[in-house]
């Protein structure tokens, strides 16, 4: 058996050590799921590695039909270790699925530091969701103005608690696309009258989940009727209070 055929031979248990040499770089793949290499990250790791060494092991999974160790965490790290020419060494994890993969990815970033809710976003439409997909492309080019709490929340018609728990979970789904798109709209034409904040435009998706037989164009007379002497709270439930006032008012 060639280095290189033993070297992509798994094991049975959880996890075990590999070490990939600089001609095995080939064996290393980074996911698509994963957050974006940061070449500006890489080179500050890069000069403390060779400052202090290598600390840590890069995390991987084991693709058998793409011959390929897929980098679940440590892809900065091991693009360091390539610019240097340094061997790799590698833990690989027994996964036995996408979505275990993506599980894996994303506890295993967590544990070192927080994912942005874009990251969550990124990582579940990179493993094929259509829904995190539609979610995705309208935060980066339909609504890239808008602020993700409002396009979840008007999607999963959720506040942002269940919305935001909905989409680290991996559970997002977009009740109905037609409604939530209309939705990010009138919060967007608000957003022309008053402040466009994310505690403002979070008190506006709530008041129009809320209010049965919601009336927007309503909601902009009144709102241009009193923005010029109306001082708005800071506080998402004062805000919503507010905007409830001035709806009915």
């Amino acid at each position: 058996m060639s280095k290189t055929n033993e070297i992509a031979m798994v094991s049975e248990t959880k996890t075990k050590m590999v070490v990939i040499t600089p001609d095995q770089y080939g064996l290393l793949a980074v996911l698509p799921k994963n957050r974006p290499i940061n070449k500006q990250h890489s080179l500050s790791m890069k000069l403390s590695v060779m400052r202090n060494g290598v600390l840590r092991n890069v995390i991987v999974v084991w693709d058998s039909k793409k011959n390929k160790y897929y980098i679940v965490d440590g892809q900065h790290l091991s693009d360091c270790l390539k610019d240097l020419g340094y061997n790799i060494p590698c833990t690989v994890v027994d996964s036995k699925s996408e979505a275990e993969t993506t599980q894996l990815m994303i506890d295993l970033n967590n544990t070192s530091k927080s994912w942005k809710l874009a990251d969550y976003i990124h990582g579940w439409a990179e493993s094929g969701n259509k829904d995190y997909r539609l979610l995705k492309n309208a935060m980066n080019l339909t609504y890239s103005d808008m602020q993700v709490s409002i396009i979840i929340q008007a999607y999963t018609m959720q506040n942002r608690a269940k919305a935001t728990k909905m989409v680290k979970e991996g559970r997002f789904e977009i009740v109905n696309k037609v409604k939530g798109d209309e939705l990010i709209d009138c919060v967007s034409e608000c957003a022309e009258i008053v402040p466009n904040t994310r505690q403002m435009n979070e008190a506006l998706i709530k008041l129009m989940l809320r209010t049965e037989g919601y009336n927007h164009k309503h909601m902009i007379k009144r709102l241009k009727a009193v923005v010029k002497h109306f001082v708005f709270s800071t506080s998402e439930g004062k805000l919503y209070e507010q905007l409830e006032t001035i709806y009915n008012g």
